[in-house]
């Protein structure tokens, strides 16, 4: 953990680094985080999340919940996800946010070691977020990727790298005079 930094906007700043080189078949992940009342706070990895191959199709799961308390910032961002052949991942991804509360979420897939020509040659993801505030659910999200069943849908590539993501900002105002809030201030 570090302090607020110099210049920045008063978020202290966690930076949490995996003991190994990534996630293997039967792991079981667990993060909890809480911002309490007033806090600010940002979570960020190391680096990217490497999902090794799952032989014998059993996958890894990998589970996150956040709370986020009346008048708290938690900013979450993970590094990204890279599967690796024959990978099978199932990653939930829970959080509770309070009226006054502020979630900045991101979350970032590469569809595999690309240089390696792994592009959507992982197994299996199932990506699920669950995201209510003040008890209420404001977004449901569910991704299930297999791309020997159904190959996934053409993501737009920049130069022969594609990538996606997804940032989720709850309790943020509107951007611009003309900008609405959205319902349950998920945007």
């Amino acid at each position: 953990p570090s302090p607020p930094l110099p210049g920045g906007d008063g978020a202290a700043e966690v930076v949490v680094q995996e003991v190994g080189p990534g996630v293997f078949p039967g792991d079981r992940l667990l993060a909890e985080v809480e911002a309490g009342p007033g806090a600010a706070l940002v979570v960020r990895g190391q680096g990217a999340t490497r999902i090794y191959p799952s032989p014998n199709g059993r996958g890894a799961r990998s589970l996150v919940r956040l709370r986020v308390d009346d008048g708290a910032d938690l900013r979450w961002l993970p590094g990204e996800v890279i599967p690796f052949r024959g990978a099978v991942l199932r990653q939930d991804t829970v959080a509770e946010v309070a009226p006054g509360g502020r979630l900045a979420l991101l979350d970032l897939l590469v569809p595999g070691r690309l240089a390696m020509g792994e592009r959507d040659a992982f197994a299996r993801l199932d990506l699920r977020l669950r995201i209510d505030r003040a008890g209420a659910p404001r977004l449901r999200e569910r991704a299930l990727l297999e791309p020997t069943v159904a190959p996934p849908s053409s993501v737009p590539i920049h130069a022969g790298f594609g990538c996606s993501g997804l940032l989720v900002l709850v309790g943020y105002p509107a951007i611009g005079p003309l900008a609405p809030d959205p319902a349950g201030g998920v945007w």
